[in-house]
C-alpha cells in the first residue's frame, strides 16, 4: 500500500515537473497524543509549528494540529503511511517551492473558522472525513478555497485507499463564505 501511494503522488506531482514540491503534515496532536515525538523521529522536518499559534484558537495550542514541512523528500509521504493513526488523523499538503510559507500558513489559519449560510463553522483539516466530502461534492471553486495556495492534498480515505486532490486551476482567492452544499451539510 505505501508503494502506491508513492506511485500516486508522482503521477499527480507529472503535470508540474518543472516545479519543486515541498510536503506539509497537518496531524491531529489530540488524536495521536505523541505525534510531536514521532514526526521528530520518523520525518526529515523543515519546520514544525502548531497551527492554532497567532490565532484567535491560541488559548487551545496544547490542542492545536501540528503543521509540518517535510520538505521535497518523497520518502517522508511514504513513511506517512507506516505510522500508527496517521492514516486517519493527518493529511499531506503538496506545495510548489515558490509560494511563500508563511502564505500557505496564513491560508490554512484563516480556514480555520469559516462562515457558511450565516454561521461560522471550524475546519478540521487534518480529517480524512473532511477530504472525503470535499472530494465527493464540492464544486472546483471551493475546492480551490480549501487547497488556497497549496497544489493538492493527500489522505487516505475511510476504506484506507490513498487520494489525492489536485487543484484543475491557479489559485484565486475568493472572498466571503463557501457556497456549496458539503459546507453547509455541517451547520
Amino acid at each position: 500500500m505505501v508503494h502506491v501511494l508513492a506511485k500516486i503522488v508522482l503521477v499527480c506531482e507529472k503535470r508540474d515537473k518543472c516545479m519543486a514540491t515541498h510536503y506539509w503534515l497537518l496531524v491531529d496532536a489530540v488524536r495521536i497524543s505523541d505525534a510531536a515525538q514521532l514526526i521528530q523521529e520518523h520525518f526529515s522536518v523543515v519546520q514544525i509549528l502548531p497551527l492554532y499559534a497567532g490565532t484567535p484558537f491560541d488559548y487551545l495550542l496544547e490542542q492545536s494540529p501540528y503543521l509540518v514541512n517535510m520538505g521535497p523528500d518523497i520518502a517522508n509521504v511514504e513513511t506517512w503511511r507506516t505510522l500508527p493513526y496517521f492514516d486517519t488523523s493527518s493529511v499531506i499538503f503538496a506545495v510548489d517551492d515558490k509560494i511563500c510559507a508563511d502564505d500557505f500558513i496564513v491560508h490554512l489559519q484563516a480556514m480555520l473558522k469559516i462562515e457558511v449560510a450565516g454561521q461560522v463553522l471550524c475546519l478540521r483539516f487534518q480529517s480524512q472525513r473532511l477530504w472525503d466530502a470535499v472530494l465527493a461534492q464540492a464544486n472546483t471553486d471551493d475546492i480551490a478555497q480549501c487547497l488556497g495556495p497549496s497544489k493538492g492534498v493527500f489522505w487516505f480515505n475511510s476504506d484506507d485507499v490513498p487520494v489525492c486532490l489536485y487543484k484543475p486551476n491557479p489559485f484565486t482567492p475568493v472572498e466571503g463564505e463557501q457556497q456549496d452544499s458539503v459546507f453547509k451539510q455541517w451547520v
